[in-house]
């Protein structure tokens, strides 16, 4: 353990790493989804952008955040063994909901093969994220980094190739699900043993107060996934599976930015919860750094639609998904504020403050589903985009009124200390 310890990479160097690992792997994924633009129909890419908006709330509740929660957890309250034991049991809590969900969801049989292709490929993924957590803990991103590499290479060609042959979506999911279930085996667990053991604690004590601590995170991360997809469900309810598969295949451009969003963020978390336990100046002092951080990403991604536009989206897609360039710069700008949300959202965590996300998360779905319900009708999937950019505004404001008022808290009860 003591040897781990001194192990730990800069804080710039875990950046860096992060970068580089996110940039990849992200890269890969976004190759998975233009490979389904080019060799699918539009309808099925709607398709399958529909069924991950499903299933992902259910997956980011049942996965609780344990890996942020694992990251932050500066005073080591719990082992590595009561992470993994509570994964295991939400990994299976997840898949069975979400299949559940997938055959009564009245979509027809090929909508819920691709439904069960997604739980079967997130499945897979949710293992993986809580041994991130541990490097992420440890501030070995450099190992993260690696991992992601590797299953996000290995990954995109399974998918690509299977989809070249086969044109068989579900079953490029589940080549890349039995890839990265192989990887997680044979690397990321020998990994994180260098740290710590692997062998997942049963332990009910434990299971239950650590299911009680992240709980408020996961249902927090499922409210937040709710206000991301709420845009494409009213867009597949007014305008179609094909107009959402425009929405959704444009939209994923924001994820590539947040690339280094997730980069920053990874690798502050740590210090900053530190920085909030020993030192609320620096706290503040770095949270500030990683907003300026956000907000000269969200700037590079409008640039980068206003000179580029849809010359750049004729080549990453296609042709026809040129028309759809004003939305692309909506998409950015919205993008652009929630990567400074996402920030300041980090900083709520960072503060150990889980439960307070909920009213708070709850509240700007509200928000998004008014602005959805009035907007997406009228407008289409102009409409969407300036629901997103409202969701992110409506998360902003309340994760900075937040911190502002538990800063005044902090600072008003330090003073008392002295006194």
């Amino acid at each position: 353990m003591e040897k781990a310890v001194h192990q730990r990479l800069s804080l710039r160097k875990n950046f860096f790493w992060s970068l580089v690992g996110n940039m990849i792997y992200s890269g890969c994924l976004w190759a998975m989804l233009m490979a389904m633009t080019k060799l699918l129909p539009v309808e099925k890419v709607g398709m399958f952008v529909l069924a991950t908006a499903i299933i992902t709330p259910i997956e980011f509740f049942s996965n609780m955040s344990l890996a942020t929660v694992l990251a932050s957890d500066a005073k080591s309250e719990y082992r590595f063994g009561n992470y993994f034991g509570l994964r295991i049991l939400t990994v299976a809590f997840m898949a069975i909901s979400a299949s559940v969900i997938s055959i009564f969801s009245g979509k027809g049989v090929e909508m819920v093969l691709i439904m069960l292709g997604v739980v079967i490929y997130k499945s897979a993924d949710c293992y993986t994220d809580i041994a991130y957590g541990l490097l992420q803990k440890y501030e070995r991103l450099d190992r993260v980094a690696l991992s992601r590499i590797i299953r996000g290479a290995g990954g995109a060609l399974i998918f690509v190739i299977v989809l070249l042959f086969a044109k068989n979506l579900p079953l490029a999911f589940c080549g890349v699900a039995a890839f990265w279930g192989i990887m997680f085996v044979l690397f990321d667990l020998p990994t994180v043993r260098r740290f710590e053991d692997v062998k997942p604690i049963f332990d009910g004590c434990h299971l239950k107060e650590l299911g009680f601590l992240a709980a408020p995170l996961g249902v927090t991360m499922a409210i937040t996934s709710l206000n991301t997809n709420v845009p494409r469900y009213f867009t597949e309810k007014y305008m179609g599976t094909a107009q959402l598969g425009y929405f959704g295949s444009l939209a994923y451009v924001i994820a590539l930015f947040r690339v280094a969003i997730s980069a920053a963020s990874s690798s502050a978390l740590p210090r900053l919860s530190k920085y909030y336990v020993e030192n609320m100046r620096a706290y503040l002092k770095l949270l500030a750094k990683m907003v300026v951080v956000a907000a000269l990403v969200g700037l590079s991604g409008v640039l980068l639609g206003l000179l580029l536009g849809s010359r750049f989206i004729t080549i990453i897609y296609a042709a026809d998904y040129a028309r759809y360039n004003t939305l692309f710069l909506w998409l950015l700008v919205a993008g652009g504020v929630g990567y400074i949300s996402t920030m300041l959202c980090v900083g709520l965590t960072a503060a150990r403050l889980f439960k307070i996300q909920v009213p708070l998360f709850a509240c700007v779905t509200l928000v998004t589903v008014l602005a959805s319900y009035t907007l997406i009708p009228r407008f289409g999937v102009i409409g969407a985009a300036w629901s997103m950019l409202t969701g992110s505004l409506a998360t902003g404001l309340g994760a900075l009124a937040i911190i502002i008022w538990n800063t005044i808290l902090r600072v008003n009860r330090d003073r008392g200390i002295k006194r």
